[in-house]
Order: C-alpha cells, then sequence, then structure tokens
C-alpha cells in the first residue's frame, strides 16, 4: 500500500534567463522534503509514492527529461549548504522505477526511506520542445531530502525471531523466577510471572530486532 504523495513544483521565467523554482509539499512551500513513517501511521516495510508534479508559470514552457538515468539524481550529503547533485546514487531508495514513471509533466518517485538519511535530489528539465541527447539544454533543480525511517511493525505482535524469542525466554524465566521466590506459587502466580516475562522479553526483542537501513547503491553513469 505505502503512502501516496503529491508534490507540486513551479517553474517561472526569471528575468535575464533562466528559471526560478518553488515546491509545495500541500502544506506550504518548502525546499526540503521530510519522510518519516510513525509520523505518517506507515509500516516499516512500506514505501513512499511521491507525484512530482511540473506548473510552468508565466510563459516557462519545461518538462521532465525521458531518460531515466539523467531524469532524477540524488546524493546522500551532511552539508548544510550541499553542491548540486551530478549523479544517481540512491537507486532502489529515491528512485524512479520504470519509464512508465514519466510522463511531460508528472514524475513518479518511490522512496523506500529505509534509515536516516539527508540528501540533495535533482530534477533535469528540458524545453518542451527538445528531446533528451547530448546537444539538450538541461535544466536542474535540486531540491533537499530527509529521510528520517520509523514506521510500525506488520501487527503488534511482530513475528520476528528477535521478538519470539525474546518473549519465549522471557517467559520461561518469569515463570521459574516465581516458583524460585514464591516456594507455595499458586498456578496462576506462575503464569502471571511467565506473562509478565513474555511482554519484558518481547519489548526486549523488538529493541534488538528492529531493522536497520539499507546500503545506497550506486547506479551506472547517466
Amino acid at each position: 500500500m505505502g503512502n501516496k504523495l503529491t508534490v507540486n513544483i513551479y517553474a517561472e521565467p526569471k528575468l535575464g534567463g533562466g528559471y526560478s523554482f518553488t515546491m509545495h509539499d500541500g502544506k506550504g512551500s518548502t525546499n526540503e522534503l521530510t519522510f518519516n513513517k510513525t509520523k505518517d501511521n506507515m509500516k516499516r516495510w512500506e514505501d513512499y509514492e511521491i507525484s512530482f508534479e511540473l506548473n510552468n508559470l508565466d510563459g516557462a514552457n519545461l518538462k521532465f527529461s525521458h531518460d531515466i538515468n539523467k531524469v532524477l539524481w540524488a546524493e546522500p550529503t551532511e552539508d548544510p549548504n550541499p553542491p548540486c547533485p551530478t549523479s544517481q546514487q540512491m537507486d532502489g531508495i529515491f528512485y524512479v522505477a520504470s519509464p512508465n514513471d514519466i510522463k511531460d509533466l508528472k514524475l513518479r518517485v518511490t522512496n523506500t526511506d529505509p534509515d536516516h538519511q539527508r540528501f540533495v535530489f535533482g530534477f533535469n528539465f528540458l524545453p518542451a520542445t527538445e528531446n533528451d541527447g547530448p546537444n539538450a539544454n538541461y535544466v536542474l533543480y535540486d531540491p533537499i531530502g530527509n529521510n528520517q525511517n520509523g514506521g510500525y511493525p506488520r501487527s503488534y505482535a511482530m513475528l520476528e525471531p528477535a521478538t519470539i524469542g525474546g518473549a519465549a525466554a522471557g517467559a520461561v524465566v518469569g515463570g521459574l523466577a516465581t516458583m524460585l521466590l514464591m516456594s507455595q506459587a499458586t498456578t496462576m502466580a506462575i503464569i502471571w510471572g511467565a506473562v509478565i516475562g513474555a511482554a519484558v522479553g518481547f519489548a526486549v526483542g523488538l529493541f534488538f530486532g528492529k531493522p536497520g537501513g539499507g546500503s545506497v547503491r550506486s547506479a551506472p553513469p547517466a
């Protein structure tokens, strides 16, 4: 399922040449998109599907590049003022999945948001009358992205080895501890000891079994 978002990009011609860009995420104008699966009530395994829509204003006449290796570049960064991206270094994380996701005025981007990672990303636009190629006059717009991971398990009783093992071990330890500390422990007391132990073990398993971030893969040079 995932989370489907629409982000509008507005292009306007500048006096003297070139273009200025603004980006609206539905909450207002911004130059940085933040992704947090917990705040967005998503599961850990769900992805973001972002529809970037290009809006030409005041005579601007641009379109998205239709070259899947050129239309979107993304690079991890810790620099507060990062340079413009020059390649796609986040393939499989923040990427265009298929050429079918590219339209003249709309681009669908997938973000798996697997880990905490700030990154710079850029769209390569073209004059509407031009096609991709070595002599094309590309126009780059490069905002910022901020992945914050998070997300909820598939269910409250997330069936992962760490949580199952933690719960089982906790139940055994809790029950035995109750028997040792209470020489005349009743069956109900032993059960409650096992339940409490299982809950503690489950919580410990969740902490140590939470998924880590995925690695960043480099795409072939554009």
